[in-house]
This record gives structure tokens, C-alpha cells and sequence, in this order.
């Protein structure tokens, strides 16, 4: 069975923006995608956007660590599942996610999503001044507001890792890691890291334990025999994979 369920496609929309007139009407929108895109009416308005859907899951999917991960929302985010708020997020352009662990059942559940796009009235949104966010290119071409990027909704395993911090060293030939836990360890466990090169091979590896109830883990610093190091020429990158392993699982 599938770890995670995609929540692309349609959605129910209220645009709320703070110059509406006519009065508030439920639409249709689809998810990845700016509402700016979607309707000529709001081809350049910003101001509250608020989605929702329903969506199933089957029975057995759900281990105990669920998570709703959306891809981007512009600019600011609140979540509900199932009338609970599940949690916010500000900054347009990153990943985040929300545990819904609590909030989900088998079968029928919904999802509501508030989106704050402010605009260029600091008397409406003073903490979000819209000159001091960082657009990039967006500000030459008008607003772009709304769930952008995907959502889905996966089942984690209660042991699984939440970042990395990686230090690598071009005259050492060498790369440092830590592995960061979302939780303390359930039971002890294996961390498996492999170093890939440009062409796909490994290069390096290395292994550590992780104790019961422990975070975070330093592995063994890894050489590398050769570098091909990055330019603007030759690109080359490195992939780094982790695992975390469990009586070889």
C-alpha cells in the first residue's frame, strides 16, 4: 500500500481579498496553481485565499506519524484538518509540513488552507509588509498567490530523519554529516550514508549506531580518493544518501 496520498487536483475556493464588493462566492480551483492564473477576476489581486477539499484513507494506512506536505504556499498558511488546526507557516517559496497524526481517521477526512497574500498596505498588513518580502523576479510580474506547489499527505515511519548537516572540505578530499532524527529513536538503529560521484558511483561510505532515545548522530568523516570539484563549466555534484536501518530493514 501506497505511504502517501496525493492531494494535487480540485479544490473549493473562497477568494476573501480586502476589496471584494460582490459577494463571496465558492469556486473551483486546482491545486498546484496561483489563483491569479485560474481567474480573470483575480488576474491581479492578492488578499486571503481559503481552500479546502475531502479526501479518503483506507483502512490500515495510517501507522501513528502522518504529515500534510505542501511544496510552497504564498505567502502565509494556516492549516485545518478535520476543524483542528494543524499549523501555519510563513515565506513563500519553501517546503513545509504539518503532523496531522492526531487529526486523521480511516475513511472520509477534510482539509481547509487559509492563504494571506498581502498587499502593499501596511495599515492592513502590518506585519507582513509586502516591500520587505523578498520576491526575487516575482515583482516584475504581478502577483502570484495561492498553493503553488504540491500537497500530499504521507505516513512516516515513527524513526525517520528530519534533516542533514553536511561540511564537505575540497582541500581534505572529505566530507563531514550529521543526521538529524525527527524524535528520539523508538530502539536502536543504523545509519547507513553513501557518497555518489557526478557519474553515480559510490565513493564513500561509512556507518554508525544510534542508540535507543537518541536525536542525532555524527558519522565517521569519509575521503574521498579524488574530487572533481564545481565550476561553472563542468558542474559537477555529488548525491548523499541515508539510511536508517533496523535489524537489516
Amino acid at each position: 500500500m501506497t505511504r502517501a496520498i496525493e492531494l494535487d487536483g480540485v479544490w473549493e475556493f473562497l477568494y476573501a481579498g480586502m476589496d471584494q464588493v460582490a459577494p463571496v462566492e465558492t469556486r473551483h480551483i486546482v491545486v498546484p496553481g496561483v489563483w491569479q492564473a485560474q481567474f480573470s477576476d483575480l488576474r491581479m489581486k492578492s488578499g486571503i485565499g481559503i481552500y479546502r477539499r475531502t479526501f479518503e484513507i483506507p483502512r490500515g494506512w495510517h501507522n501513528g506519524r502522518a504529515f500534510v506536505r505542501f511544496g510552497a504556499v504564498f505567502q502565509s498558511a494556516k492549516v485545518w484538518v478535520n476543524d483542528q488546526l494543524a499549523g501555519s507557516h510563513d515565506g513563500g517559496f519553501l517546503p513545509f509540513s504539518c503532523n496531522v497524526s492526531a487529526m486523521i481517521r480511516e475513511g472520509e477526512n477534510e482539509i481547509k488552507v487559509r492563504v494571506d497574500s498581502p498587499i502593499d498596505d501596511q495599515s492592513l498588513y502590518p506585519d507582513d509588509p509586502l516591500g520587505e518580502i523578498p520576491f526575487g523576479k516575482q515583482g516584475w510580474y504581478g502577483p502570484q498567490s495561492g498553493i503553488w506547489q504540491p500537497v500530499y499527505l504521507e505516513c512516516r515511519n515513527p524513526d525517520h530523519i528530519s534533516s542533514l548537516r553536511i561540511r564537505p572540505s575540497l582541500p581534505a578530499r572529505c566530507v563531514a554529516l550529521r543526521v538529524l532524527l525527527a524524535a528520539p529513536a523508538t530502539a536502536p538503529l543504523e545509519a547507513e550514508v553513501s557518497v555518489k560521484d557526478p557519474s553515480g558511483q559510490v565513493v564513500a561510505k561509512a556507518n554508525a549506531p544510534v542508540a535507543s532515545g537518541v536525536d542525532e548522530v555524527t558519522m565517521p568523516v569519509m575521503e574521498l580518493a579524488q574530487v572533481l570539484a564545481w565550476s561553472p563549466d563542468h558542474p559537477h555534484l555529488y548525491a548523499i544518501e541515508v539510511v536508517l536501518a533496523r535489524r537489516g530493514e
